[in-house]
């Protein structure tokens, strides 16, 4: 949920005595961000397999959407109001097309100073075959690995970038679909709960812009106002969403069986066993087998 905190004094960037650092940090963080891109989507490519053109026109063959919204075979029979119910939703790659390396990569290339800059840019390019592979072993060893390179960043500096990194890297990644998939459960009298292992700091303004006010994030533990590497408790990944869902719909009062659960990573398959009505959206190799094996609806709304 939302946690109001007081403003904060914005941080000063620094500028260089030459006069060119604004080129030079414009030109050097638009090169890392497309390696960045560019880099992971095709390693998580070999990582994941390349899949064949029968397979693609298998899966949409199996693939029963609205127009991107909710499957038509799985309205609720809740409709009237009798029962409370949600929609969950993950929130990378699902509802929209970054991921965290993305933001990990906007806050790398906004240090203070060109070399920092390229010395936090060139870090993260580095990471990357380490982030795919881990990612696909072990969402908690990601996450370990992850975090750790926000370690030293000043809070203030975070929470300064947050709106520019929400207009010019998040807002142009939500996908086509997302906004009709959203308006068509809110018709059906779902609240809408987005569950995502991204920081509280990088999506406030992205869950304003999308209209959802109930969201759970990961936050990283500060000291003195800079960040630790590590994460606050509870992290939110894999089984850890599931249990997080759990206590929220105990405490809401609301029926998981009418229920509804979003997610494009099998790491999330614990979300998606908890809930009546599971569906994968945009999804990876694993989950698409996963999904067809149990006759689960796939939504494409790219």
């Amino acid at each position: 949920m939302r946690v109001l905190r007081l403003p904060r004094a914005e941080p000063i960037r620094q500028r260089s005595v030459f006069g060119f650092s604004s080129c030079f940090s414009t030109l050097s963080a638009a090169l890392a961000l497309n390696c960045l891109d560019v880099l992971y989507t095709k390693f998580l490519a070999v990582v994941e397999g390349t899949q064949n053109q029968a397979n693609r026109l298998y899966w949409h063959a199996h693939t029963e959407t609205l127009g991107g919204a909710v499957p038509r075979n799985h309205q609720p029979e809740y409709f009237g109001g009798s029962v409370a119910a949600a929609a969950f939703y993950d929130l990378e790659g699902t509802l929209v097309k970054t991921n965290l390396v993305h933001t990990l990569g906007f806050y790398a290339r906004n240090q203070p100073g060109l070399v920092s800059s390229l010395k936090k840019s060139a870090a993260t390019l580095v990471s990357l075959p380490v982030f795919a592979i881990t990612d696909q072993y072990s969402r908690k060893v990601f996450n370990d690995l992850y975090f750790k390179r926000y370690k030293g960043q000043s809070e203030d500096r975070l929470r300064f970038f947050a709106e520019e990194l929400f207009e010019t890297v998040l807002k142009p990644a939500v996908f086509p679909g997302t906004y009709e998939l959203l308006e068509k459960s809110r018709s059906l009298g779902l609240r809408q709960v987005v569950v995502t292992g991204a920081l509280d700091v990088s999506v406030d303004h992205l869950m304003a812009h999308l209209g959802i006010t109930e969201y759970v994030t990961n936050r990283l533990e500060f000291v003195n106002g800079l960040a630790t590497g590590r994460l606050l408790p509870p992290v939110m990944a894999a089984a850890t969403k599931a249990s997080w869902i759990r206590v929220y719909a105990e405490r809401e009062d609301l029926s998981l069986s009418d229920s509804y659960a979003y997610t494009d990573s099998m790491s999330d398959l614990p979300m998606l066993s908890i809930v009546g009505h599971p569906a994968a959206v945009n999804p990876d190799m694993r989950l698409r087998q996963t999904a067809l094996h149990h006759d689960w609806p796939i939504l494409s709304l790219k």
